[in-house]
């Protein structure tokens, strides 16, 4: 089996394990199989202040090496890094290089990612997830020697996302927090056919709806879990075992 071929496969295992996890402990372990085949040894998952603030970051949960978690808050850190301060605009994954070649870039916050060298990271991949009411979180993964092909970030943000849902799912069980997430016949309906590679408009001819009553069942089953985008959506409704992959 080619390499490719195996990344592929142990990235849907993840995925379809990942609403059976039932602790943190094992999250992290199976997560860290998926991107340390990608040169990643070190990864933690956190909720930023948003819009920007300089205020720290608070840790959900993930692999983290303690010696730089350590430097980085004792010396806040977090009020010069120039890779929260390029987080507030970002709407797709991007890693260190983007944001030293961007106008967000300075001296300082390149001194900050350089530091991180110190404790085995050469290279960093932050991947934000926000929330429907406006909370973001942000997965940030570090390492030496990474792979940074466009088809390692896709599977590696893919990985985070469910990664991200079901480390927040087992903090909500732990903090006696529940969210609704039954969603309604017709909103997995819809989930069903996305999910196998129907765009809205091929889900309402089937259907034999409008396009617009598509997007309004999507919008109220993202508010439902709490989601913005689709694919966190379908994600949830995967972690939930209401969809199956």
């Amino acid at each position: 089996m080619q390499r490719d071929d195996v990344l592929i496969k142990s990235l849907f295992e993840f995925v379809k394990i990942a609403h059976t996890i039932t602790d943190i402990d094992t999250l992290n372990f199976e997560y860290s199989k998926v991107v340390g085949a990608y040169g990643y040894q070190a990864f933690i998952c956190t909720e930023i202040p948003g819009p920007y603030k300089y205020t720290k970051p608070r840790t959900l949960f993930g692999i983290w090496d303690e010696g730089w978690n350590n430097r980085y808050f004792d010396k806040e850190y977090f009020r010069f890094d120039d890779c929260l301060k390029f987080l507030a605009q970002a709407k797709n994954s991007f890693d260190w290089d983007d944001v030293k070649q961007s106008g967000a870039s300075t001296d300082f916050g390149r001194r900050i990612m350089n530091e991180a060298g110190q404790f085995g990271a050469r290279a960093g991949l932050l991947i934000p997830i926000r929330s429907f009411d406006g909370r973001m979180s942000v997965v940030t993964l570090m390492g030496m020697d990474v792979d940074k092909t466009e088809e390692a970030s896709i599977a590696i943000e893919i990985a985070s996302v469910f990664f991200s849902e079901a480390g927040v799912r087992l903090q909500d069980q732990l903090n006696g927090k529940s969210r609704e997430s039954t969603f309604t016949p017709r909103q997995l309906e819809i989930l069903k056919w996305l999910a196998v590679g129907k765009r809205t408009q091929d889900v309402a001819d089937i259907l034999g709806l409008s396009q617009k009553t598509i997007e309004r069942h999507l919008e109220e089953a993202r508010k439902r879990v709490d989601v913005v985008t689709t694919n966190q959506l379908l994600v949830s409704a995967v972690l939930t075992g209401q969809l199956e992959v």
